[in-house]
């Protein structure tokens, strides 16, 4: 795997692009993975949509109790 190219928007990575190579055909494929982030009131994140070549993927959700 290597990949080629990241993008950062406010310390956070919302894409990148990477290529691997399949054995033994030695056919490269080329991956474009897409993140997006949703907030809470606090402005922490409390899901990530991982997207690969366009299909949603992944989903990270949390939970978080603040407490006054």
């Amino acid at each position: 795997n290597r990949i080629e190219k990241y993008v950062y928007k406010n310390n956070e990575i919302i894409s990148l692009e990477y290529k691997e190579e399949s054995f033994p055909s030695e056919e490269i494929k080329t991956y474009k993975v897409s993140y997006n982030y949703k907030y809470d009131s606090k402005g922490n994140w409390k899901e990530i949509l991982k997207k690969v070549n366009g299909i949603e993927l992944y989903r990270w959700v949390r939970k978080i109790e603040y407490y006054e």
